[in-house]
């Protein structure tokens, strides 16, 4: 659809936004360990039937282009790097995402759960459900058993591991209250306030996300990047897709452990 691209909001002539915000310097300290413990509890504060929650994380690789919008995605990486290359601090980072972002191949991390609702909510993208605060709350918490967790601060875990700042949720879920099924995606990229082209004074809020409109609504579908992997119609769960993943040797045992 055309309507489904990037899209990084304007700040409207306020704050500016370097790449280390508080909610991802927290989690930098640690970040595999972090995203298995974060991970891990969401998935099973969103338990559902009577087998025990199972989370897979499992490495694939993906052809560049085959990113949903991978070149507007690039565009604003490259875009921050122009503007703070020169910054000690943010520039060498900056010149990280903008190489990671030009790999020909890219490793990806796919994080899913099994045996829990998935996360509710993506058909009304209503404020305070489960799916709307993983996508756009921050430090909202509605924390509430089975309905998907709180997904609140830990989510920011997932973008530290991810090379390029970058991550695609894509869930089918279940909601027991109605009975009704549904599957959603949308794609996050946390980066920097960079120059908005024809005016100087107005930035970008930093944040970017792939999906349907202004308004940023989520692709009502999943999202299906490891080919090697499909889930049925009644096979309930979360995958969340981290955009480059640096597998050093020893990560499923940092995984595991935690």
């Amino acid at each position: 659809m055309a309507d489904q691209m990037w899209r990084f909001p304007d700040n409207n002539y306020t704050s500016e936004n370097g790449l280390d915000t508080s909610d991802m310097e927290m989690f930098k300290k640690d970040p595999v360990s972090s995203l298995a413990r974060e991970i891990c509890q969401n998935s099973i504060d969103a338990a559902f039937g009577a087998k025990p929650v199972r989370v897979e994380f499992s490495l694939f690789q993906v052809a560049r282009d085959e990113v949903p919008g991978i070149d507007d995605l690039a565009a604003q990486i490259e875009a921050c790097y122009e503007y703070k290359k020169d910054s000690s601090k943010e520039g060498p980072a900056l010149r990280e995402l903008k190489k990671s972002i030009s790999s020909a191949t890219i490793t990806c991390l796919r994080v899913s759960d099994f045996h829990t609702t998935g996360v509710i909510g993506a058909k009304t993208n209503e404020r305070s459900t489960p799916f709307y605060n993983l996508t756009k709350g921050s430090g909202v918490s509605d924390k509430g058993g089975s309905s998907g967790g709180s997904k609140g601060i830990g989510k920011f875990a997932s973008f530290v591991v991810s090379t390029t700042n970058t991550v695609f949720y894509s869930t089918r879920a279940h909601d027991e209250h109605t009975g009704e099924d549904s599957s959603a995606h949308i794609g996050i990229s946390k980066l920097r306030s960079t120059p908005i082209p024809g005016d100087p004074d107005l930035l970008t809020m930093g944040i970017g996300y792939y999906g349907i409109g202004k308004k940023n609504l989520p692709i009502l579908e999943e999202l299906h990047l490891d080919k090697g992997f499909a889930r049925s119609e009644t096979d309930y769960g979360t995958d969340v897709y981290i955009i480059g993943f640096n597998a050093f040797k020893g990560w499923q045992s940092d995984i595991i452990a935690k």
